[in-house]
């Protein structure tokens, strides 16, 4: 028959589950803000000598759910950054007549189309396009280290919380501070591993003087 917990102890258990979950989601959060980050050096800009040329007998365009693309006599498939789509170039491209001459600019870091030209007019600018993918691949930037940085605060903290709020036993606390403070030996008495794991809580968080002074 298995022994019943007692209040202590279920609590103990819920708080290391909590602290687990806390970790996880901090390690989650870190890969979803790697993601991003990732996904806009994926979109470099280019200058407009290192882009590539194309020249086609425009056919048409293909559109899918995250396509939108020029198709043309050859085969060939050149899409766009779809932030650089805007109503107006998607009206003037839904009724361009099939057998156009287009000549476009191709960003080689993304393969999308950062220009494009008739014979006669510009209807993509290659500056504007590029200043688009600039936009929004700084707000991916962003997202991701955001994202990166509660990651890592919630794996700082998660522990420290764990330890402030009286849920670990004196011999984690211990541990703990011995681990953090890089400390040659366990503090002694034992009762001093409590004071300094009140000292750490208090210092990484926002409006402390200690935090203060390490943020400067």
């Amino acid at each position: 028959m298995s022994k019943k917990l007692t209040k202590r102890q279920r609590r103990q258990q819920a708080q290391k589950t909590e602290l687990v979950r806390n970790i996880i989601l901090g390690v989650l959060a870190i890969v979803f803000g790697l993601l991003f980050v990732f996904a806009a050096t994926d979109n470099d800009t280019v200058a407009r000598e290192e882009a590539r040329t194309y020249s086609g007998t425009f056919q048409c365009v293909e559109q899918g759910k995250n396509l939108y693309g020029l198709r043309f006599a050859d085969g060939e498939l050149y899409e766009l950054y779809p932030h650089t789509v805007e109503r107006e170039l998607d009206d003037t491209l839904q009724a361009l007549p099939s057998g156009t001459t287009l000549h476009l600019l191709i960003n080689p870091n993304n393969g999308c189309v950062a220009e494009i030209r008739t014979d006669t007019e510009e209807l993509l600018n290659f500056e504007t396009s590029q200043q688009a993918v600039e936009k929004y691949d700084n707000g991916y930037f962003w997202i991701g280290g955001f994202a990166m940085l509660a990651g890592v605060v919630l794996l700082i903290l998660a522990p420290l919380l764990y330890i402030h709020h009286g849920k670990a036993e004196k011999k984690q606390v211990i541990a703990m501070v011995t681990s953090i403070l890089k400390l040659p030996a366990p503090p002694k008495p034992d009762d001093t591993a409590d004071a300094l794991a009140i000292a750490i809580c208090h210092g990484h968080c926002g409006g402390s003087r200690l935090a203060q002074y390490y943020n400067h």
